[in-house]
């Protein structure tokens, strides 16, 4: 770990796998995986499953710079492989007032889907402006 963490330094993006040889933390993704992407000073692309080369390309967006930063690196991928680009972003929608779950917060059922629209949109417009 200590070379990738050393070559990431010039690097423009570190490619890594996601298992490692065992262990508790291999069950999800490996452990060289996490600890390089926590600590790695380039862009860090951790690769499972079945690659899909016809496939979109997908990001997650949450209105933060580094989401943003991602957003482009996923679009500048698409256009490289002539693909769609998908961006994604999930909220929690917490609608109820916490002393009973079944009351609305409001009379009226407020989702926050205009709102959580809107960041989504301000993180797509402002990596493609």
């Amino acid at each position: 770990m200590p070379v990738l963490l050393a070559e990431s330094n010039g690097a423009d993006l570190l490619v890594l796998g996601d298992r490692g040889l065992g262990g508790l933390t291999d069950l999800i993704i490996g452990s060289v995986a996490v600890q390089t992407a926590a600590h790695a000073r380039c862009p860090v692309l951790i690769v499972r499953g079945t690659p899909l080369p016809d496939g979109p390309v997908v990001a997650g967006v949450d209105g933060s710079r580094t989401s943003a930063l991602a957003l482009d690196f996923a679009a500048e991928e698409a256009s490289l492989r002539d693909t769609e680009l998908v961006a994604l972003h999930t909220w929690g929608g917490n609608d109820d007032t916490g002393l009973d779950a079944d009351l609305p917060m409001t009379y009226e059922f407020w989702s926050g889907e205009e709102e959580e629209t809107r960041v989504l949109a301000a993180v797509v417009h402002e990596t493609h402006t």
